[in-house]
């Protein structure tokens, strides 16, 4: 059966929502990674000050990826993330925010590995900074979806599969 591990890094969007920036997958199998960073779904002037603020917190402080970046259009979202998913019976996604917001993308059995034991990412065992995706490379100190699907895939490698 053909599994692999998922890692997205969300903002706020309009109305308070999640949408994703970064979505990697881990395939453990091939120990291949394909990730993707998409573009805004509309202009950064659209987004409440209260938004805005708990924006720039999390790009300052977790993930580094500022609301223009991108190279995705963020209307392809859901064909690309059908795309990439598509060869795959199981994902496996940390945290229940992020697989319910996956779920709503994607008709495809995604599992939250936190329900199967799996310790917090920090307490995982780093990778070396060469495993950052492009827009992470400069700023390895931030949090990359590309490590983090990773590390929940060899995790899942190591304690589950």
């Amino acid at each position: 059966m053909a599994y692999a591990a998922v890692d997205i890094q969300m903002l706020r969007g309009v109305e308070g929502e999640y949408i994703i920036k970064e979505f990697s997958l881990y395939d453990t199998r091939l120990d291949v990674n394909r990730t993707v960073v998409f573009g805004p779904p509309c202009a950064e002037s659209m987004l409440s000050s209260n938004i805005l603020r708990e924006n720039y917190y999390v790009v300052y402080n977790f993930h580094g990826l500022r609301w223009n970046c991108g190279s995705e259009p963020y209307h392809f979202l859901p064909d690309i993330l059908r795309t990439v998913t598509c060869p795959y019976m199981t994902l496996y996604v940390k945290g229940r925010q992020k697989k319910t917001l996956l779920q709503s993308f994607l008709n495809i059995h995604i599992v939250d590995v936190e329900e199967m034991g799996c310790p917090k990412l920090d307490t995982l065992p780093q990778l070396p900074v060469r495993a950052h995706c492009a827009e992470h490379t400069m700023f390895p100190l931030h949090s990359c979806a590309a490590v983090n699907a990773k590390r929940i895939g060899l995790w899942y490698e190591f304690n589950k599969a």
